[in-house]
């Protein structure tokens, strides 16, 4: 802890982006290193223990971030707190997560808001190529 690093982090998720790291201005201080391990207490899949894999709380430019070896959607704000940060703190929190956030996350939230962007998760993203059939509940990809 109290050390710091200069170091780029990638974008495995997308494609498009990965392997071509980005490269962010000063350095990360690493506030609390982890093996990852928690236990779920919120009100979706409470006493369920996960693990993030080996995952550090770092902070840089005053942006406080959770890097992770594994993915896990953040059912509630214990994977947070298992590596110091209470996302209850801060005024501002930024969740990469479908909606399995809210119940952990809207009780105190002040507002919520769903952004979007590019991928696979929003169908008119995608250009659909030789479909030999229609795709059922999807009518905006049977564009023929």
């Amino acid at each position: 802890m109290g050390d710091s690093l200069l170091r780029k982090q990638g974008y495995p998720a997308n494609r498009r982006w990965e392997n071509q790291p980005h490269a962010t201005p000063g350095r990360a201080h690493i506030l609390a290193p982890s093996d990852g391990k928690f236990r779920y207490d919120g009100p979706m899949y409470a006493s369920l223990e996960r693990s993030l894999g080996p995952s550090a709380h770092i902070e840089q430019n005053s942006i406080h971030v959770l890097l992770t070896t594994h993915r896990e959607q953040p059912y509630d704000t214990a994977c947070a707190r298992t590596l110091g940060l209470d996302p209850r703190q801060m005024r501002f929190i930024g969740v990469k997560s479908a909606p399995h956030f809210r119940a952990g996350f809207e009780p105190w939230a002040g507002a919520i808001y769903v952004v979007s962007e590019p991928s696979v998760h929003d169908l008119r993203n995608l250009t659909f190529r030789r479909l030999k059939r229609q795709l059922y509940s999807f009518p905006e990809a049977n564009r023929w």
